[in-house]
């Protein structure tokens, strides 16, 4: 146990994260959640990610891609949904897509599933190429499809 509070206090600030999901099992995903911005209308997001174990119904259109959905605030757009595949250290949002940077990840392991928690970098790019900086996010995902997330 103290390998792992070390480990996660080597990742960067410490950030409180309140998860609560409930039905028969808990599916893979990936999330990501900004520090609620210090001025208002500053850059913000909260963008969760999910594969076919998570879908009820038509998980076989997905073929292989993921859905995301999410929020952003400030300049970055308030809304967003978006079935297509994962990039390295990119996740698509229609024409934009949300990068990952400076990824700093700590492997561990959440109700007995392997899991990875990280604090990267985020920036929004829009479908015009405009890049608005988003600053350090809190990343948690589980599930080896989206690995892609902390490549380097």
């Amino acid at each position: 146990m103290d390998e792992v509070k070390q480990r996660a206090a080597s990742i960067g600030p410490r950030y409180r994260i309140f998860v609560c999901s409930f039905g028969d099992f808990l599916p893979n995903y990936a999330a990501i959640a900004s520090v609620p911005p210090d001025t208002p209308g500053g850059a913000g997001i909260l963008l969760e990610v999910t594969d076919s174990d998570d879908i009820r119904h038509g998980a076989s259109l997905l073929s292989g891609k993921s859905v995301m959905y999410g929020y952003g605030s400030g300049p970055v757009p308030g809304l967003c949904l978006t079935v297509w595949k994962l990039g390295k250290r990119a996740i698509p949002l229609g024409g934009a897509q949300l990068e990952l940077s400076n990824v700093r990840s700590l492997p561990h392991v959440l109700l007995d599933r392997p899991t990875t928690s990280g604090v990267p970098t985020a920036t929004h790019v829009g479908d015009d190429g405009a890049r608005i900086e988003i600053g350090q996010v809190i990343l948690d995902y589980r599930g080896s499809e989206y690995g892609p997330l902390i490549a380097s």
